[in-house]
């Protein structure tokens, strides 16, 4: 590609073991090591607490998994696919052993789906799930008839795949609290806010301690200021946006 367009490029390994390296080199690139170096480690402290969660359930307790794309949901991610590498490596065991090569994107037939019979669906379509319940082929599938199908969020980018980047890190929490709910809690709602937001503001006489401690956690991990506010009034919400409004530098994190 550079010698015919004669631009530099550089394609980055993306994996997803990879993600905290990769981060890092990109800051490495781009002269903001101090920045990547906190999203790197909070990235690398996602895997990892999955992967202890993971490695305590014995592989009969795992839940059996089959991704479905397209409305049709026939369209899925062969093992070890990077489509599906998210789904694995929070514990589930995929399904769709289509042959061949491992990896990739494969289209399957219902009668495939039958016989693997998964006890979990994820899928990217919000409009399968309707269409899988009034097919009464996919009624013999045991997701199904257990309504364990889940639509993937897809704010701001697909968390399984579409693309398959950093979003994944929200996806990955998401399956293992799906999973593994007994062992694996996660406030994905609230990290996703925080993660969107500039600053964080937050009453302190209407919320519990361990909410404004989960809060303040999920700052500091993100690297956002935040703001407690003596009560829910909105003369404090008005004081302290004027506060942030005339701030030159951000507020620090205590």
């Amino acid at each position: 590609m550079q010698s015919q367009t004669g631009i530099p490029y550089l394609l980055i390994d993306g994996r997803f073991n990879n993600t905290a390296t990769a981060l890092r080199l990109l800051g490495s690139i781009l002269g903001v090591d101090k920045r990547t170096e906190g999203l790197a480690a909070r990235a690398q402290a996602i895997l990892d607490g999955v992967d202890h969660v993971v490695v305590a359930v014995p592989e009969a307790r795992r839940p059996r998994v089959y991704l479905a794309h397209r409305n049709n949901g026939l369209e899925t991610g062969n093992r070890g696919s990077i489509n599906t590498e998210i789904i694995e490596r929070a514990g589930g065991r995929n399904v769709v052993d289509a042959g061949g090569a491992r990896g990739g994107l494969v289209t399957v037939s219902l009668e495939q789906v039958l016989k693997w019979n998964p006890d979990t669906i994820i899928t990217t379509d919000a409009g399968f799930p309707a269409a899988v319940k009034a097919d009464a082929a996919w009624a013999g599938v045991d997701a199904v008839g257990h309504g364990r199908i889940y639509v993937s969020p897809s704010l701001p980018y697909g968390w399984i795949d579409a693309p398959p980047s950093l979003n994944r890190l929200l996806g990955l929490q998401w399956l293992a609290s799906l999973f593994f709910p007994d062992l694996c809690k996660v406030d994905i709602h609230t990290e996703t806010l925080v993660g969107r937001a500039d600053r964080v503001a937050f009453p302190i006489d209407c919320i519990s301690h361990d909410a404004v401690a989960t809060i303040k956690r999920l700052c500091r991990q993100s690297g956002k200021p935040y703001e407690p506010l003596r009560t829910a009034s909105l003369a404090c919400l008005a004081a302290a946006l004027a506060r942030m409004s005339a701030a030159r530098t951000p507020v620090a994190a205590e």
